[in-house]
This record gives C-alpha cells, structure tokens and sequence, in this order.
C-alpha cells in the first residue's frame, strides 16, 4: 500500500485502504469540506435567478474535482492542478461574484457570513491536500 501512495495513486479502492489506515481523517475531511462547500455554494446562489450562471459554474467544478478524485490517481490530481488548480477557481468565483455584486454594502449578513465560511472552507480544501 505505501508504494501506491508514494507513486501518486490515490483511486476509489485506494480511499477506502486510506480510511482503514491511519489516514482516514484525511479523506473525511476533505469529503467533508467538499460537501459543506456545495451547500453554502448552493446557499449563496439560491436567491437569485440571475445568480444561477453563477451557481452552475461553481457547481460544475465541484463536479469534476469529485469526479477527479474518484476516478484518476493523486498523481493525474496533482497535474490537473498544476494546469487549473480547482479550489482556487472555485475561491476565484466567489470573490468575483463578491466583487461584482457590491461587495459588503449590498449582501445580507447571513450572504456574508456564507462568503466567509466558504473562503475558509476552501482554503482548508487546498491545505488538506
């Protein structure tokens, strides 16, 4: 197993030795930093149909980086980023969409509480790499 680990290969079979091994937390926190970022995605976009550009793109990076892991090695991970890093699009989008939008004076506290938390969310994605 350390071998499949030190050349890169991290597919599905691979995660589930992951969570028997002692890096199991890993995996957890990274599928579930994946899934509090598609809800408070979902959350910050949902009040507005103009905003829904903005959601399906969010949400298509999302996608594939779930599909990426699930179906490629670490290693196919690891150049996909070097080309697009995924969680620094997907942070791109939101402050873009914070930027375009007025900044702080035109969103409700709770959208701005929802811009926060996936700021951090999505910087702890890219540390747990």
């Amino acid at each position: 197993m350390q071998q499949q680990v030190d050349s890169g290969k991290c597919t599905l079979p691979m995660f589930f030795r992951l969570i028997k091994s002692g890096r199991r937390h890993l995996v957890f926190l990274e599928a579930n930093l994946i899934s509090q970022v598609t809800r408070n995605i979902l959350l910050l976009f949902a009040n507005d149909k103009n905003d829904e550009k903005w959601a399906v793109e969010a949400c298509q990076i999302i996608a594939n980086q779930v599909r990426i892991l699930m179906s490629r090695t670490r290693g196919l991970e690891l150049l996909s980023i070097m080309k697009a890093d995924t969680y620094s699009n997907l942070l791109a989008i939101v402050d873009d969409y914070h930027y375009l939008h007025g900044g702080d004076d035109d969103f409700t506290p709770q959208e701005e509480s929802i811009i926060g938390h996936l700021r951090g969310e999505i910087c702890q994605l890219m540390e747990s790499r």
